[in-house]
């Protein structure tokens, strides 16, 4: 099926979502498909904004996982109030007389969403940084309670850095403009600015040169 990606570029059509009659899936346990009209019904995502993780996510146990929308500026902030409007939706549109159990949690001072994810997905470290998508699939309910089942699905990790030695320029490109000092004998002395390169982009060059016959 086609799928729609809100970026939080424009505001949200909310009269655009669908939510479908319930669907018994066993025996008190029912759900209730989300789709966005956009021409035809799509599966919705919601792009998650650049967030640096606090805690480690390696070895899951679970196929959820809270995930801290830190640190908090005006793209988290959005994102946090997208899902305080969404969720506001789904409960006057279903009228369901149970708890509601709410995607965004608090904790301290830190404002936590729950995710389904894949177990392979492992290896999330402290200070890396993730982007991806949020999938909000449907409405689930259960004999005492319902809520939203929201998947991280296609993601961007990137490791935090731990060795700048290992990054470097190809190709390195810097204009030197001298500085210039009085000496004691009031002499104007010009001092040029330097800057170290790479060992592996120095061996690179060497590589390039010709060899003397």
């Amino acid at each position: 099926m086609s799928y729609y990606i809100y970026d939080f570029k424009n505001e949200f059509d909310f009269d655009k979502l669908i939510i479908t009659k319930q669907i018994n899936i066993d025996n008190s346990i029912f759900r209730y498909n989300i789709y966005y009209l956009d021409d035809v019904p799509k599966d919705l995502f919601i792009k998650l904004p650049s967030i640096r993780l606090i805690y480690n996510y390696n070895n899951l146990k679970y196929s959820q996982i809270k995930l801290p929308l830190f640190p908090q500026y005006d793209k988290t902030l959005k994102f946090l109030s997208f899902f305080k409007k969404l969720q506001k939706f789904i409960k006057e549109k279903l009228a369901i007389n149970k708890i509601f159990t709410n995607s965004i949690e608090k904790k301290d001072n830190l404002k936590l969403i729950k995710l389904n994810i894949n177990p392979e997905f492992k290896d999330f470290k402290t200070n890396g940084e993730l982007n991806g998508l949020v999938n909000i699939s449907y409405v689930w309910e259960n004999e005492n309670s319902y809520g939203l089942s929201l998947s991280l699905s296609k993601f961007d990790y990137t490791p935090k850095v731990e060795n700048f030695n290992d990054i470097f320029i190809d190709d390195v490109r810097i204009n030197t403009i001298p500085k210039k000092v009085i000496t004691k004998n009031e002499e104007i002395v010009p001092i040029s600015t330097s800057f170290k390169i790479s060992p592996n982009l120095l061996m690179s060059a060497i590589n390039k040169l010709n060899k003397i016959t």
